[in-house]
């Protein structure tokens, strides 16, 4: 299922192939390489893409190497540590040091507007406003989390801001 969710359906009925270690070794550092190459075209901090791009090149290396029990118990703390790190705990310290990646929808996003049409001039409004205050506070200097701070804004929606905004130019 993990290798059809990314790959798609080629991979249907794949289960029983992989009691053979080669076989199963090849396809999940198919499956690291393109979520390396996911993370990398990711709009987050270098921080995240830099931690998650660590334990997926563990996990690799992993796999290369394991030969016995606990070396292929070690990928699996790396995995897990992966999801951890999608999840915001990165900074090894305990609390959650990052937004967890969680896009809501424009329906959740509605909720308590009884007009929509009221609502998407207010949203229309409020991403014109948001855009020229983070080019005002980038032209002075601040970093992408000082803005995210200021405007009480995750990290991410910075950097998506940013995005547009050299996407405009």
């Amino acid at each position: 299922m993990l290798m059809r969710n990314v790959f798609g359906d080629k991979y249907y009925g794949y289960a029983s192939a992989y009691q053979n270690p080669k076989l199963f070794r090849r396809d999940v550092r198919k499956l690291v390489k393109r979520l390396i190459s996911d993370v990398d075209k990711l709009i987050a901090s270098d921080n995240f893409k830099g931690a998650m791009k660590l334990y997926l090149e563990r996990i690799e290396d992993g796999l290369k190497k394991a030969k016995s029990e606990d070396e292929y118990r070690a990928i699996l703390v790396y995995a897990l540590d992966a999801i951890t790190i999608l999840l915001g705990y990165h900074y090894q310290s305990g609390p959650k040091r990052t937004e967890p990646f969680y896009i809501p929808s424009t329906w959740q996003d509605r909720q308590g507007w009884k007009e929509s049409e009221d609502y998407y001039k207010f949203k229309d409004y409020m991403k014109t406003e948001r855009k020229r205050i983070v080019k005002m506070l980038k032209s002075e200097g601040k970093t992408n989390p000082e803005i995210a701070e200021l405007l009480n804004i995750s990290n991410y929606k910075i950097a998506q801001i940013l995005k547009e905004l050299r996407d405009e130019e």
